[in-house]
């Protein structure tokens, strides 16, 4: 016998994205049924809040997980009549030459503050949503997975969220805070993160 026309009404309600907004930061969002388990998602350098909803439900069709995928903080044109998102001012041609020359000083020197300030307007607004949850994942793809790593190192020295960050899942992401995150992780205690790289990055080269 299939599910009642009441459990596919409530599974169709909970696969259906809807957008949000909590203190100005617009999120795209998928709620569950259930409060156990979200995944914070967040987007790369000039994408925006829908990018990353196919990874959503290619990894969660039943639709188990709340999903938030938060638009970026600042707005870029990417092309004619098309508007991107940023979570922080990323000078492209600069990163590329740089690693070009064999150079990462620019890591610490340029991204390592603005990722900071990023954070810090972000984590209130993360932590706020994420302490009525059992559970928090957090993600990211390439400019994202900075923001999402560093989101969950600062969440490990609060108290009441330590114990809900469990996993992380960090796609195309590369050292940028490597003084601040050699001390934070410190605080890691049994998180299970997974990491993917593309062998063709041209912006942030796999080595």
């Amino acid at each position: 016998m299939g599910p009642k026309l009441d459990e596919l009404s409530i599974k169709e309600q909970t696969m259906t994205w809807n957008l949000s907004e909590l203190d100005g930061l617009t999120i795209n969002r998928r709620k569950a049924a259930d409060k156990q388990t979200c995944v914070w998602l967040f987007h790369g350098y000039g994408a925006n809040e829908y990018d990353l909803a196919g990874v959503a439900e290619v990894l969660d069709p039943d639709a188990k997980l709340s999903w938030y995928l938060p638009q970026g903080i600042h707005a870029l044109g990417v092309g004619p009549y098309m508007i991107g998102r940023s979570w922080f001012d990323l000078d492209v041609p600069t990163i590329q030459g740089s690693i070009a020359r064999g150079d990462t000083d620019f890591l610490a020197q340029k991204i390592s503050p603005a990722l900071a300030q990023t954070t810090e307007y972000l984590l209130p607004k993360v932590e706020s949503i994420s302490s009525e949850y059992d559970e928090v994942i957090l993600a990211g793809f390439s400019q994202g997975s900075f923001v999402a790593f560093d989101l969950m190192l600062s969440m490990l020295t609060n108290t009441n969220m330590a114990k809900k960050v469990t996993k992380a899942m960090l796609l195309s992401s590369t050292m940028v805070r490597p003084k601040v995150w050699a001390e934070k992780i410190a605080n890691l205690n049994g998180q299970k993160i997974f990491q993917s790289h593309g062998l063709q990055d041209p912006v942030l080269p796999l080595q």
